[in-house]
């Protein structure tokens, strides 16, 4: 069906934010990591948010194949 995937929910709507929402720190964080002095950098901090920002995103896939998975066959 087609269709079915043209048909937003509230919570769907809520999905979106969330996945563009990480997609925004991630790149906030980027854009100050790649323009800052290489000796500045605090690789702790940057390998603690690239692990959270993963298990976030890997989270949200799996949540989101088994509510989507007749979409996606």
């Amino acid at each position: 069906m087609p269709t079915s995937v043209l048909l937003l929910k509230p919570q769907d709507l809520e999905y979106l934010d969330l996945i563009w929402s990480m997609n925004f720190e991630w790149e906030n964080n980027w854009s100050t990591w790649k323009t800052g002095q290489f000796s500045e950098l605090q690789t702790a901090e940057m390998e603690n948010l690239a692990n959270t920002v993963f298990r976030k995103f890997a989270k949200l896939a799996r949540d989101l194949k088994v509510k989507y998975i007749s979409i996606l066959l």
